[in-house]
């Protein structure tokens, strides 16, 4: 029978090395059939040789997410536990120690003497008072409450102040201004003058004593800057106190032209009149508590039905006056510029 072409060619001596190639191709491909048949082997068996309990598996939840352990870690592992630090403890208290002062001989000896030896020997020490914020305003000027720089910053307002109708002027009541006509601010106030800005005719209706009438706004802070009043006494001071028949109006523009002026007179931050005053009320609440303090003892309003044509007439040069002020204002500023 005729050889089957494989056998004839291993038979055959061939010296071209065909039958080996021809061997090398068989191992190959048996080669190629084993993988094939691991590998869908693996993928056809289960992931997984064992059941795991999940329920045992340790959940992990960070910002609002659940994290699952990998169940191919095992359970526990053997890593050193890290201790948390203690928390710190709070500073121990400071002990504060007391200073007493010296004792001498002589207090020992008479201590001895009066109290006998065994007493004699104890002492009893006093601690000296800290000086509060408050005490050192009462001491400089001030009720330690309301205390505030003057003008010049060089000192607290002497008279306790109330809020008024201005925020920027310091006000005092009635029971202030007859304290300080009465001398018991005298320890700390040399002088004081009273202003009366109100017209002439309210001024001889009835005014208090010792208070200077000065009208015209323009002309009271010109005769007020001329005279340049100040204390003797360097330890004490001279005020004013501006007041008109409410003190809502007249007193507080001549207060505010006072403070101006005098500025622009003075190189900061000193002032002629450092600490100026406001009668909260003007004139009619005074008159109505201490009526024994004015002069003559009666009251007169602006608008009395007998002064109107004086009224008209004082309104009339105010007026001029303001014109005048803000027109010299004006052209100042013009050559500064």
């Amino acid at each position: 029978m005729p050889l089957s072409p494989a056998a004839d060619f291993r038979g055959a001596d061939d010296s071209d090395g065909f039958m080996e190639v021809l061997e090398e191709q068989e191992v190959e491909s048996s080669t190629a059939v084993r993988m094939s048949s691991s590998m869908a082997q693996l993928l056809s068996d289960p992931l997984m040789n064992q059941e795991v309990d999940f329920s045992s598996v340790s959940l992990f939840q960070r910002e609002g997410r659940r994290l699952f352990r990998s169940p191919s870690m095992p359970e526990r592992l053997d890593r050193p536990r890290l201790k948390r630090a203690p928390p710190p403890t709070a500073d121990p208290p400071i002990k504060r120690h007391r200073t007493f002062p010296a004792i001498t001989e002589e207090e020992g000896t008479q201590d001895g003497g009066e109290n006998g030896g065994t007493e004699g020997r104890k002492r009893r020490y006093l601690l000296k008072k800290t000086h509060s914020l408050c005490e050192v305003t009462q001491h400089m000027g001030g009720d330690g409450v309301n205390a505030e720089l003057i003008g010049d910053f060089s000192k607290v307002y002497a008279l306790p102040t109330v809020m008024g109708r201005h925020e920027d002027l310091k006000y005092i009541t009635a029971d202030t201004m007859c304290a300080l006509l009465s001398g018991e601010f005298s320890s700390l106030i040399e002088s004081f003058v009273v202003v009366d800005c109100r017209y002439p005719y309210e001024f001889e209706g009835g005014h208090i004593k010792g208070a200077l009438n000065l009208p015209n706004t323009d002309e009271a802070v010109a005769h007020l800057l001329r005279q340049r009043l100040q204390a003797r006494c360097p330890e004490k001071r001279l005020i004013l106190v501006l007041h008109c028949e409410f003190s809502s109006e007249r007193a507080p523009r001549t207060c505010r032209l006072l403070r101006r002026q005098d500025r622009s007179l003075n190189e900061y931050p000193a002032l002629i009149y450092p600490e100026v005053y406001v009668l909260k009320g003007g004139y009619r609440d005074f008159y109505h508590l201490y009526r024994h303090l004015c002069e003559p003892q009666s009251y007169c309003p602006m608008h009395h039905e007998d002064h109107r044509d004086e009224l008209l007439r004082f309104r009339t040069n105010s007026r001029a006056s303001a014109e005048e002020r803000r027109r010299r204002e004006h052209i100042t500023r013009l050559i500064k510029l």
